[in-house]
């Protein structure tokens, strides 16, 4: 699943569970730590 960082905007695939879960994700680019609410 592909989601944007809020932080730096870059975007990445991270694990649909996780997403799904609203666990803790790490951007690649900025090392920034966010949660996706839906």
């Amino acid at each position: 699943m592909t989601v944007t960082c809020p932080i730096c905007g870059h975007k990445s695939t991270q694990s649909t569970t996780k997403v799904r879960q609203q666990q803790v994700l790490l951007c690649p680019k900025c090392k920034s730590l966010f949660i996706i609410h839906r």
